[in-house]
């Protein structure tokens, strides 16, 4: 392709969706829902398990999956006020459970599954999530355990639309090993063709390009560069394990 027509792929088209000058910032959840209705048997995430076969999800099974969590998730009094702790591996469930938070706008933090006891309830504490998605034993807040988002008999229609704001935050213990929680002051909103805007057209990611992260969900990176690649419009893909190779996916985060 010569420069002029890469040119016009980058800027002016999504996944076969022309690009307009008056395209406007939606919110998360709307994008996922959006895109699920243009293609919605596109592949939006493919996860490589470290043992087992790979799973591919649709974008119209994304937003499906994410809808039922996203009711689930509300009868535990998840909302526009809420924080949702996502304490999981990389894994589908993960990537479902932080767009079901973010369409009810809740702030998303995601967290590290494997923490010792001594540092997640530490951590707990001062984030102090509404709910957390976890298989840990804690009194330090309510919990849901893995695999209670997936009710198949619950209403898998769009919700009401909502922008979270703020829409994630980060643990992180600095230098002085006190656990801190950086809620970012950022909308969780997403402008059509780049995605997450400023880190989609940082990283420079384009409709439909094969991209490779090699980073965990619950870091800063891997969260931010799988998840703007799902409102890109491309695939996504989340390689749980250090031994396998993810073949011609699009976004893969490694745990």
């Amino acid at each position: 392709m010569d420069e002029g027509r890469d040119r016009l792929a980058a800027d002016d088209w999504r996944g076969g969706e022309l690009m307009s000058d008056d395209a406007e910032f939606v919110s998360f959840g709307r994008r996922v829902s959006d895109l699920a209705d243009m293609n919605p048997a596109d592949t939006a995430f493919v996860f490589a398990p470290e043992h087992g076969p790979e799973i591919s999800v649709t974008r119209v099974v994304l937003d499906r999956a994410s809808n039922r969590a996203a009711r689930i998730l509300a009868s535990h009094g998840i909302d526009e006020t809420s924080m949702l702790a996502v304490c999981l591996p990389n894994s589908v469930e993960h990537v479902v459970a932080t767009l079901a938070g973010w369409k009810l706008g809740a702030c998303v933090l995601p967290l590290r599954a494997d923490l010792p006891e001594w540092e997640r309830d530490r951590v707990l504490a001062v984030a102090e999530p509404t709910l957390a998605l976890t298989s840990w034993d804690t009194d330090v807040c309510p919990v849901i355990r893995p695999g209670s988002l997936e009710g198949s008999d619950v209403d898998d229609t769009r919700l009401p639309d909502r922008v979270p704001e703020p829409a994630r935050a980060i643990a992180t213990s600095g230098s002085t090993g006190t656990p801190k929680i950086i809620v970012v002051a950022e909308r969780g909103e997403a402008l059509p063709l780049l995605g997450n805007n400023e880190s989609a057209a940082y990283t420079g990611q384009r409709a439909g390009q094969v991209q490779l992260v090699p980073a965990p969900l619950y870091h800063t990176n891997g969260f931010l560069i799988t998840h703007s690649a799902l409102f890109q419009g491309s695939r996504s893909s989340s390689w749980n394990g250090s031994k396998r190779l993810v073949p011609s996916i699009s976004s893969s985060a490694i745990a």
